[in-house]
């Protein structure tokens, strides 16, 4: 199987963290290594775009597992005798196999492993240390970037307050921040002012937020089930909220529960969500064509 220390080692967790922690961690991590959020120029924007994309293959990796397993991967090696595996943390050492049964006195002799484990240590000391440093939360590398620092925290902390708004496996929004975006459908190909883009699928931010987006069936974006396969600027469909139609559309000439007049147009709704409308030449609305 798999290792995947090192994927819990990227995203600075242990083996026995629940799920749903996890993902509040990826989310936290990605939120504070947002590339757009450093200097277009210097090495901090090159740092950040390498920690993310390791970041994000680590929870993509881990997030597989947990799909295909209902659990997290355990550290484990495996042994090349059809023995037991051990996990990594119970100071067991796997038995070498040879291809061939060891004589029964080379068994019992005591392993020279001491050495080795204490080799292991002083490395994960290391590893652990230098880990510390790239990543912890409240590193102040060189003192420098003090305002990217706040702009970092502020993500970091709107992210978490929404972590517990997203379902479960993700869906993007309108409304949905940077954070969300990046934790959702990863790492765009392309970034281009306002708007990422996915292959041939592009999603456009205002004020850090979705406002819009168009799907291509190369490349599917992972938008909510309760929203539209495609939401354009100024153009509210099938799905769109409540709160979209008035900010689209504008304060009706009245209102119900599930219906909304324009003049001689009409838009109909069912738990607060677009069902269909009729439109009038007469006041028209900003609807597909």
């Amino acid at each position: 199987m798999s290792d995947y220390s090192r994927y819990y080692a990227a995203l600075r967790i242990t083996h026995d963290i629940d799920w749903t922690a996890l993902r509040a961690r990826y989310r936290r991590l990605i939120g504070q290594w947002h590339p757009d959020r450093f200097p277009v120029e210097g090495s901090e924007r090159e740092l950040a775009e390498e920690h993310s994309k390791e970041i994000t293959i680590a929870y993509q990796a881990l997030e597989r597992y947990y799909r295909d397993h209902g659990v997290l991967p355990p550290l484990e090696h495996s042994t090349r005798g059809g023995g037991s595996t051990a996990s990594v943390g119970d100071n067991v050492r796997p038995t070498v196999g040879t291809g061939h049964d060891a004589p029964a006195q080379e068994l019992a002799k005591p392993a020279p492993g001491r050495r080795q484990r204490v080799f292991l240590v002083l490395c994960s000391i290391v590893m652990a240390s230098y880990a510390a440093y790239y990543y912890s939360d409240e590193g102040t590398r060189g003192h420098r970037g003090t305002g990217a620092d706040i702009r970092l925290q502020k993500s970091t902390s709107e992210t978490a307050h929404r972590a517990s708004d997203l379902p479960q496996w993700g869906g993007i929004s309108a409304g949905s921040t940077l954070g969300d975006v990046y934790a959702i459908q990863g790492i765009p190909t392309l970034t281009e002012g306002d708007t990422w883009y996915y292959g041939k699928s592009s999603i456009r931010f205002e004020q850090g937020k979705v406002v819009s987006w168009t799907e291509h069936p190369d490349t599917p974006l992972r938008i909510a089930r309760n929203q539209p396969v495609e939401l354009r600027d100024g153009i509210f469909d099938i799905g769109s909220s409540k709160d979209e139609v008035r900010s689209i559309q504008g304060t009706p000439v009245s209102e119900t529960e599930t219906v909304w007049d324009y003049g001689t147009s009409r838009v109909y709704f069912e738990h607060n969500r677009v069902v269909r409308w009729e439109a009038s030449p007469l006041q028209p609305l900003r609807v597909p064509r």
